[in-house]
């Protein structure tokens, strides 16, 4: 559990708004209410972390005790007091358990499972960029037991690389709930106005009211956090942490590309869904958040929010509606003003011709916006917003779409949009599983019939039932594409190391269609790239389109 770094220096800003550093004297070798502290292992925004013995039980523990400047106020005790409540109350395998909590020695200890590992933030410095199904993993992790902790109405409050912890296992565990907030709870501990938090990876509501906010903040800060992962770097940058802050409201989340890396479509719209600066543009829930993630981990785009596609639609309309009453009310008055104008002026003689009073212009009408339409499943066009609409003016390039690519295999072709008659729920989930009974390679296409179905089944019992096997056909997907992968690489390398770089790129003429997915057609071209001479790849390109 080592965890020494910037972001986890003992300070505290919640009160002052500048960071004040504490001068945390090392109790290493001494032993507290029946815990032997071995060695300080990390110093956080209330505590000092240790790694401990229990004497009694030979366990091996973290120990956290609370700076002796806070000891001192009750508000700050209460807080971490609180923090034990809260902790004791979760029972997850990918939540940090606590054992304990005492007062001894005029001391405050919170005392805690000991994880043998290191924080997110530490094996990011040490490896930089995470592959993109390692990080969408551990995310996985955090966001289920971050659902077990929202399930009782706690939401963690400061979520960010260092405070998810991997084990040497694999192990993802979500540690620190020292800011952590009981919603069934009336506490006046938060202030309103005072934001909690690392500003690295904050919601901008939580910099407004943090007593307000809701898991769709922690949800927020997942998604930076996964962009952390995928690029080393963090999404916002400045020299205070209010100027961080002020760039987490107003400044649009940056893309892969932007940070230096470049992200799959299906990526970034999971980050864009997960960081949107609204709350309600975010996940409902972890359910549909984890849905989303065990989709991009398969290849497939994030599921489209229905309900904020209604809202969307909605705002726009009312604003069109509402900008050409406001055109045609100001045209008009124009219009009389210019009129009385001219009347005024004006003085009748027996030789001058009448004038004709001037018509009233005609409202200007907004002109119509262009239907929505479907592509790949998703919506795109003039009224989509966010990175698809975005990537629609710059599209990025795509491994299976026009131009020739330096794959061996062909384009990944287009899946039907609704390969199953429509029919009550219950009739199309049964034509479904006979489908993947009869086609249980066929992953693809048994995702897309489930897709349908619980289309179909929103709100009904049914919902979970077809959640649940969609989730299961995806998990097989991508379990299979990555052992399938490793295999052909394998393949690949004894054939470049045996007969040369044309014999070991035809190995993947014969990768299996029905596992390919547009994730899968970058990461073999990743493979290739890394793997056999730059200048085939690029006659390779050329290569293979011709021969289409």
């Amino acid at each position: 559990m080592e965890k020494a770094n910037l972001e986890t220096r003992s300070t505290v800003s919640e009160h002052t708004g500048t960071d004040v550093e504490f001068d945390c004297p090392d109790y290493s070798g001494t032993t507290v209410g029946g815990y032997q502290l071995v060695r300080k292992i990390a110093e956080g925004g209330m505590g000092v972390v240790y790694e401990g013995i229990q004497t009694n039980l030979s366990r091996r523990v973290a120990v956290k005790i609370l700076t002796e400047q806070l000891a001192t106020r009750p508000e700050f005790l209460q807080r971490f007091q609180r923090e034990a409540k809260a902790a004791a109350a979760l029972s997850h395998p990918n939540m940090v358990q606590v054992h304990d909590f005492c007062q001894a020695e005029g001391r405050c200890c919170l005392v805690m499972e000991y994880v043998d590992g290191q924080d997110l933030s530490e094996r990011t410095q040490k490896i930089g960029k995470w592959a993109i199904h390692e990080a969408l993993g551990a995310i996985e992790q955090a966001a289920m037991a971050l659902g077990a902790a929202c399930a009782k109405s706690i939401v963690h409050r400061d979520i960010k690389p260092s405070n998810l912890m991997l084990s040497t296992d694999g192990t993802v565990k979500v540690s620190d709930l020292g800011l952590a907030k009981i919603l069934s709870e009336n506490s006046d501990l938060t202030m309103t106005g005072i934001g909690m938090g690392s500003p690295y990876f904050m919601a901008p509501e939580q910099a407004s009211d943090a007593r307000e906010v809701d898991h769709r903040a922690d949800i927020y800060s997942l998604g930076l956090t996964l962009l952390y992962l995928l690029t080393g770097k963090r999404p916002f940058e400045g020299n205070t942490p209010f100027s961080i802050v002020l760039a987490q409201a107003n400044k649009p989340l940056p893309r892969g590309v932007d940070l230096g890396t470049e992200l799959p479509s299906e990526v970034e719209r999971l980050l864009h869904k997960m960081a949107a600066k609204n709350p309600d543009e975010r996940h409902l829930d972890y359910a549909s958040l984890l849905e989303d993630i065990r989709r991009v981990k398969a290849g497939y785009a994030p599921a489209i929010d229905l309900n904020n596609l209604k809202r969307k639609l909605l705002s726009q309309r009312t604003m069109a509606l509402a900008a050409s009453v406001v055109l045609g009310i100001f045209v008009v008055s124009l219009a009389i003003a210019l009129k009385r104008s001219k009347t005024a002026q004006a003085r009748p003689t027996t030789t001058a011709a009448a004038v004709p009073a001037p018509r009233p212009a005609e409202p200007e009408r907004p002109a119509l916006r262009e239907p929505m339409r479907e592509r790949d499943g998703f919506p795109s066009g003039p009224m989509m917003e966010g990175p698809e609409r975005e990537e629609s003016r710059n599209p990025p390039a795509q491994l299976n779409s026009e131009g020739p690519m330096p794959l061996p295999f062909g384009r990944l072709p287009r899946q039907t949009p609704n390969p199953l008659k429509d029919a009550a729920p219950e009739s199309m989930l049964a034509e479904a599983d006979r489908y993947a009974s009869a086609n249980p390679q066929n992953f693809r296409d048994q995702v897309d019939r489930y897709r349908q179905v619980l289309a179909k089944a929103e709100g009904l019992p049914l919902e979970n039932e077809v959640n649940r096997k969609m989730n299961r056909v995806m998990e097989q997907h991508q379990a299979a594409l990555r052992q399938s992968i490793q295999d052909f690489t394998s393949r690949m390398r004894q054939e470049l190391a045996a007969h040369g770089p044309q014999a070991a790129y035809d190995v993947w003429k014969t990768f299996p269609m029905n596992l390919r997915s547009p994730e899968s057609d970058r990461q073999v071209l990743r493979v290739l790239q890394n793997t056999l001479p730059p200048d085939f790849m690029s006659h390779a390109g050329a290569r293979e389109g011709n021969r289409e």
